[in-house]
């Protein structure tokens, strides 16, 4: 297990503390509920990464832990599941896109904001410009 790890837990942990603090004790500013809600997000993996160190660090857990890296690299580099990775990254890519164009059709018949409805359709015109950009990209270099 990498110390950088180790090193962000304890980096996440800080920073949550240090806008929690100032969140209590700083200056009275509208948006304190977002800084408490970054501050939250940031205990968890902070405090998960840290465990995991220390759990896979511990002498009879070293080969346990060698062994799923090892494990992880067969599986990183076995050509069936990177055909099934690809695969699923295609199906979720159309399915989202579909998603996203039924949002904006299902919106665009609300009264909602306009500026809500030009955000959204300018999410998915870029969502479907970057699965071309990057095919374009990936048929060429490969």
């Amino acid at each position: 297990m990498k110390k950088s790890m180790f090193y962000t837990g304890i980096g996440y942990l800080i920073c949550s503390i240090a806008l929690i603090l100032f969140a209590k004790l700083g200056p009275d500013v509208s948006f304190k509920g977002v800084i408490i809600g970054f501050a939250s997000s940031l205990i968890l993996p902070g405090a998960i990464m840290i465990y995991k160190y220390i759990r896979w660090t511990k002498p009879q857990n070293i080969p346990i832990y060698e062994a799923r890296i090892k494990e992880e690299q067969i599986n990183l580099y076995d050509e069936r599941k990177i055909m099934i990775r690809d695969k699923s990254g295609y199906i979720t890519y159309t399915i989202m896109t579909w998603v996203l164009l039924f949002a904006n059709l299902i919106f665009s018949t609300m009264r909602i904001k306009t500026i809500v409805l030009v955000v959204l359709w300018s999410l998915w015109l870029f969502q479907y410009i970057c699965g071309v950009v990057v095919f374009k990209y990936l048929e060429k270099k490969l």
